[in-house]
């Protein structure tokens, strides 16, 4: 993802037979006011053919690449940022995979630091202001 909006998806797994590879998708998500985003952070979801997207605005949105040969990506969830609080950017995510639960933790420029079980709509845990020492 970057800064114009686009998120390439590519396969890595061609550059052992071919050194020119171009992007097996490419697409770009629009935000809740129909206008391309800028993209802060991306994260591949284990076990899945899926990738979480933050964007500068504060969502975050999960899509779903096919990989049968069709080119675009089907966006199956977005978690938007609490009703009355100010747009703050997306700055890292990650996700963690367990038996019991598949869990997005992301971080938004303000210090919240949120966790999304991907099983719900909502977020599953908030943790506010975290100091900047902690990292």
């Amino acid at each position: 993802g970057g800064k114009d909006g686009v998120v390439k998806v590519w396969n890595c797994g061609q550059l052992e037979s071919d050194v020119a590879v171009s992007s097996s998708h490419t697409f770009s998500p629009c935000g809740a006011n129909r206008r391309q985003q800028q993209f802060r952070a991306l994260r591949t979801v284990r076990n899945s053919k899926a990738v979480a997207v933050g964007s500068e605005t504060g969502e975050i949105l999960l899509f779903r690449i096919d990989s049968r040969g069709n080119t675009k990506a089907e966006q199956i969830c977005k978690l938007e940022p609490e009703q009355g609080a100010s747009a703050c950017a997306v700055m890292c995510i990650e996700q963690f995979d367990t038996e019991l639960e598949s869990m997005v933790v992301f971080a938004r420029e303000n210090g919240t630091v949120q966790g999304w079980d991907l099983r719900r709509d909502s977020p599953s845990w908030s943790v506010q202001r975290v100091p900047p020492w902690l990292g």
